[in-house]
């Protein structure tokens, strides 16, 4: 069975020529700034909390004679 399908296509097992693709909706330049504000904004947060963890981080080695 998968022999005869694979033989179809000139013995290729490119991935390509055996699955389907998903369509994807196209977004409309509104749709577009609207998400990237979205994730702007969870970047920043995240920024915020990455810079939040470093200092606690530091602080914790300082504890234990150590310094960044």
């Amino acid at each position: 069975m998968y022999r005869d399908e694979i033989a179809k296509n000139s013995d290729s097992l490119s991935p390509g020529r055996y699955i389907g693709t998903e369509e994807i909706e196209s977004e409309n330049d509104e749709d577009f700034a609207t998400r990237m504000q979205i994730l702007t904004n969870q970047l920043s947060e995240q920024l915020e909390e990455s810079h939040r963890l470093e200092a606690v981080i530091s602080k914790q080695l300082k504890g234990f004679g150590y310094d960044l």
